[in-house]
């Protein structure tokens, strides 16, 4: 029995393809190629030209060699991946397809908590994300501010990455936070710092900015 692709796993098999290298060096496969080796992975003809056409669109491939005006159609033209196509390949490489049924009423709700454009998936995506995050990490929450949607600490109005840098001005000891910062406690700091930590990628460069030259330097 042949496997049924998804969408998305039909186009990471053709750019990996296209990405291939060939002889002499030169990436890609030529359209015969493709076509024969995702009839073997049970993706038919059409199915094939279509994601093909839809590739070219996208600036992902690029048809080399064709004397057609339809190249996906053409045996001998030669499909290579582009730069984007390299991009978008990764990204694939990195995710993966999990559909679900959701209640109509849960997805209105969504839609309607969600920022204006954001499209369905992508709500999605962050509210499991977040949940994820504030599951494994307790005492986390996330909020909208000025400049996005950030991790706080709950029952304070610091982000996560306010709190990871007073902890490293404090020279990383929870003891003299507690000291100037009374209301924070060793339990919301840890758990800020543990986060940080784990997600430092994520973390602003340049918002808390550099000491004013006029601002005197407090050790503590």
């Amino acid at each position: 029995m042949k496997e049924v692709m998804e969408p998305s796993a039909v186009d990471r098999c053709i750019l990996e393809l296209a990405g291939d290298p060939g002889l002499g060096g030169v990436r890609g496969r030529h359209v015969a190629t493709i076509h024969k080796a995702m009839l073997e992975k049970g993706v038919d003809r059409a199915e094939v030209s279509s994601v093909l056409k839809i590739l070219l669109k996208r600036g992902w491939v690029e048809a080399l060699h064709s004397r057609s005006k339809n190249p996906t159609e053409d045996p001998n033209a030669l499909i290579t991946i582009t730069t984007e196509g390299e991009d978008a390949l990764r990204y694939l490489r990195a995710t993966t397809q999990f559909n679900v049924r959701v209640p109509k009423k849960l997805l209105e709700e969504l839609l309607k908590v969600g920022p204006t454009g954001e499209s369905a998936s992508g709500l999605a995506i962050r509210a499991l994300t977040e949940w994820v995050r504030m599951a494994k990490f307790p005492g986390i929450d996330f909020r909208w501010t000025p400049t996005g949607r950030k991790p706080h600490v709950t029952g304070t109005g610091l982000s996560v990455w306010e709190v990871y840098h007073i902890w490293r001005d404090h020279g990383e000891s929870v003891e003299r936070i507690l000291k100037h910062y009374p209301h924070l406690s060793a339990t919301q700091v840890n758990v800020a710092v543990a986060f940080a930590t784990e997600h430092l990628d994520e973390m602003p460069t340049g918002e808390f900015g550099t000491r004013p030259p006029f601002a005197r330097e407090v050790k503590v």
